[in-house]
């Protein structure tokens, strides 16, 4: 059977202000010496990750408006079906 040959980690912090989940993310880079990635997805997440050879650990900061982004586009997921 194939494997993959990378392996990410993602520790995605729970729901809090937005400043603090950044701080957060601030932190976490500080420690690892990585570097800070917003803005670079249509959720304006706000991450940070380092690889140790195949293996990427990865934080990521889920803004307020975000998820409130994804909810809502989310929210008729089930409730349309096609005439088949």
């Amino acid at each position: 059977m194939p494997t993959s040959s990378g392996l990410t980690l993602r520790y995605i912090p729970e729901r809090a202000e937005d400043e603090d989940l950044r701080a957060e993310i601030d932190r976490i880079a500080a420690i690892l010496g990585s570097r800070i990635r917003s803005g670079n997805s249509p959720y304006d997440h706000y991450a940070t990750s380092i690889h140790f050879g195949p293996v990427e650990y990865r934080a990521v900061a889920i803004p307020a408006a975000a998820r409130a982004l994804y909810d809502a586009e989310s929210s008729y997921r089930g409730c349309i079906k096609p005439n088949a």
